[in-house]
């Protein structure tokens, strides 16, 4: 197992330590840069970091002045060390050229490029721009969707295994009065254009929010998004449509979750085998703030039927827990990933972040782990994503209760268990193969030309295959093994890349 060293993160004097610590496989944590000395920073709701093929590591914040509160901007920052280090904080010249621009959410294609998905005031609606993984502007703005009756939008954005884009969103803010619902549209050709927005929810009159779902390791074409829905005062049930054509056309909402009980804020994640896992948390009747806990089951059928019967609990008994986000599936190990936030220590100590994960499609789970332990500081606003052999990294909001000091967002990466772990990580990558997923030929980009030996392996490491490169277009062709996932290795260039054969 790598050491892996990263900058830690130095608190006030005056925060009390809670005693439940961190896990013994999380690194220190370490604050990103600030464009402004001395302002604020803020994390975003859902995805606001990517990790690309070469593990560069991209997050997007939004810095605010710590006196006026007024928003300064959306920058950009990456990190090619793990997070040890960070380059200097870029402007998000799209969202500075609207009125109002926030909400930033990143994504990224097999191709690693950088999609960002922001909401603006005026020209009112959600709005999408390209990157490359060097932070080249290769889309300025496209408008995804207008504003249908209001300005204010929760939108989440992810790419499947096809390499198509996905916006999902509610409109409207139920705290103001105004009626939610839930819209979705799509890209075919890399954000260049967007689907006619359609309405997922039902306009009943009464509020549909949060909608959510992570495409990143569903290869197929049959979707679901899933999203709470207001039945009653204090009662929110868990609703879903499902897709069987990669979002071209989607069911009516069905129920998934109903109980007397507050079930909110859900999330779907979809595995390579087309399983699907649900994650929610529920305010009990009678017990809505000291109950609070973290539910999860798993569908084969569709979403025709969950299991386990009456759903299984995640998190601790007893414990206050709720707020799942950064779910994710690593296809490197068979891994899925559930992300909370635990109130154990209050009162008197901040919420911490909780994660626990299954190697076996979430018919077990480990206990769960803490991936910060702050004392009486708040974290929140919390994001996941994996690095290229599997390894969580996170970045979340740092408040101080007292509120002396503004603001801050961390960073910080989990090493793999030792017992489950193939690879070391890669190094970082100087050549490329495509197209990523492929039906059998496979093209390699080296970037020297000289010849190198090739080898494929399945994700446990087994060797599968061994050849000499050499040509100008040096190519494998995979279409003698089964579908799955491949790594492929260049010898003298240290990194594998990840190939599913369709």
């Amino acid at each position: 197992m790598r050491l892996l060293l990263l900058l830690c993160a130095c608190l006030s004097a005056n925060v009390t330590f809670a005693q439940h610590g961190t896990g013994p496989d999380w690194a220190a944590p370490a604050p990103l840069p600030l464009a402004h000395a001395g302002a604020g920073q803020r994390g975003a709701l859902y995805n606001n970091m990517v990790v690309t093929s070469t593990g560069r590591i991209v997050v997007v914040t939004q810095e605010y002045d710590a006196a006026t509160n007024a928003l300064l901007g959306a920058y950009l920052t990456t990190s090619d060390d793990e997070g040890q280090t960070w380059s200097a904080p870029q402007l998000v010249e799209p969202m500075a050229m609207l009125i109002g621009g926030a909400d930033p959410k990143l994504a990224l294609d097999s191709e690693d490029h950088i999609y960002l998905l922001f909401s603006a005031r005026q020209p009112a609606g959600l709005y999408c721009s390209k990157y490359d993984s060097d932070l080249n502007l290769l889309i300025d703005t496209v408008q995804v969707a207008p504003a249908f009756q209001f300005t204010s939008w929760y939108p989440h954005l992810t790419v499947d295994g096809q390499d198509r884009l996905h916006a999902i969103w509610h409109e409207g803010n139920h705290k103001q009065g105004e009626q939610t619902e839930c819209y979705y549209a799509r890209s075919l050709d890399g954000g260049l254009s967007w689907s006619t927005p359609v309405m997922l929810s039902t306009d009943d009159g009464r509020h549909s929010a949060f909608p959510r779902a992570q495409f990143d390791a569903a290869h197929g074409d049959q979707l679901a998004i899933v999203w709470r829905d207001s039945v009653g005062p204090q009662n929110w049930d868990i609703r879903m449509v499902t897709s069987t054509d990669g979002g071209a056309s989607w069911s009516a909402p069905q129920v998934v979750v109903q109980s007397p009980h507050n079930d909110s804020d859900p999330d779907l994640v979809i595995d390579p085998e087309g399983r699907w896992h649900l994650f929610f948390h529920r305010y009990p009747v009678g017990n809505a703030f000291n109950g609070a806990a973290v539910w999860y089951g798993f569908s084969d059928d569709g979403g025709q039927n969950w299991m386990p019967d009456g759903w299984r609990k995640l998190s601790d008994e007893g414990v206050r827990s709720h707020l799942l986000e950064g779910n994710r599936y690593d296809e490197w190990h068979d891994r899925l990933w559930a992300v909370w936030k635990d109130e154990r220590d209050a009162p008197g100590g901040g919420p911490d972040i909780a994660l626990s994960y299954s190697n076996d499609g979430g018919l077990t789970w480990s206990a769960p782990e803490f991936a910060t332990d702050e004392g009486d500081w708040a974290v929140g606003y919390k994001s996941m994503y994996l690095m290229p052999d599997g390894r969580p990294a996170l970045n979340y909001e740092l408040h101080d209760p007292t509120g002396g000091t503004p603001n801050r967002v961390y960073f910080r990466l989990r090493a793999l268990d030792p017992a489950t772990s193939t690879y070391a990580a890669p190094a970082p990558a100087n050549w490329s193969a495509w197209p990523n997923p492929t039906s059998g030929r496979v093209q390699l980009a080296l970037p020297d030309g000289l010849p190198r030996r090739l080898r494929l392996y399945t994700p446990e490491g087994r060797l599968l295959h061994e050849a000499d490169l050499s040509g100008a277009a040096p190519a494998i062709n995979l279409s003698a093994w089964p579908a799955g996932l491949y790594l492929l290795e260049v010898e003298g260039l240290g990194v594998q890349r990840i190939v599913r054969l369709r």
